[in-house]
């Protein structure tokens, strides 16, 4: 008497395994949504319990001080992204274009982004010291720059690698320069892709302070991060510093997939 093997309800495990995905997203989401929930809760309770629920707000954004962080942290950040910007543009091409044995050992300084910040403290803090650029608006433009330049570098070259050259040859045949054919043909393919390394470049200068905080010691050239430290008002700080990385990044999720794909190809 033969007895059939008794097979897996199939079903019921891809349903188990459902229900385990949904709840470690469901514990993912509380851990992630309660930190934001409890600042904006503080944000909206008045100290007096007049229960003005933007009264924090309202004093937050009244205060000159803030107002001026709040400037110097856009300025900053508009600028180094500026810069950072033009600069991985033509590196990230020259890198894209040049012979694979140079480009690999191009490359190979990338492993620099490797090393925590902490370990840059002290030659960063030197040098700035040297140059003469504590609480100076260059030094930090040029701190900002200089740490998101790999990652646009390499960004912009991923981009760049996915446009075949013989659309340059071709601008070449019909009379264009190098200059002329990387300007109308190439930079005109990765627009997206350049607007996405500059969203991400100021998202990371817009809410870094570990750093800046070295070069940056005088009241008028601070920062967002320097706030009161009153809870109230430093809660409403930062859901104000939040909803504009928020918004950033809403635009920077429709540029993803244009990014991935050359607009011309």
């Amino acid at each position: 008497m033969s007895t059939r093997p008794v097979m897996p309800n199939r079903a019921a495990e891809s349903s188990a395994v459902r229900s385990f995905n949904y709840i470690g997203l469901a514990l993912f989401a509380l851990m992630v949504l309660y930190p934001s929930v409890h600042i904006a809760r503080i944000a909206l309770r008045a100290d007096n319990n007049s229960g003005a629920a933007l009264t924090n707000f309202r004093t937050l954004l009244a205060d000159p001080a803030f107002i001026r962080w709040m400037t110097n942290t856009s300025l900053l950040a508009l600028a180094a992204a500026g810069v950072s910007i033009v600069i991985a543009a033509t590196v990230g091409y020259s890198l894209s274009r040049s012979s694979p044995r140079r480009r690999c050992s191009t490359q190979n300084r990338f492993v620099t982004q490797l090393l925590p910040a902490t370990m840059l403290l002290l030659p960063l803090y030197l040098g700035a010291v040297r140059l003469g650029m504590i609480d100076s608006y260059v030094g930090a433009i040029l701190l900002y720059a200089a740490t998101a330049l790999p990652f646009c570098i390499w960004l912009l070259k991923r981009c760049y690698d996915t446009i075949p050259v013989e659309l340059e040859d071709a601008a070449i045949l019909d009379g264009c320069s190098r200059t002329q054919s990387y300007r109308l043909v190439v930079l005109p393919l990765v627009r997206s892709a350049l607007a996405v390394a500059a969203l991400l470049s100021f998202l990371m200068f817009w809410s870094e302070h570990f750093i800046l905080s070295v070069l940056l010691r005088d009241s008028p050239v601070f920062n967002a991060a320097n706030v009161d430290a009153k809870s109230s008002s430093y809660a409403a700080a930062t859901c104000l510093i939040c909803i504009v990385s928020l918004v950033l990044f809403v635009i920077l999720t429709r540029l993803r997939l244009r990014c991935l794909t050359p607009d011309a190809l």
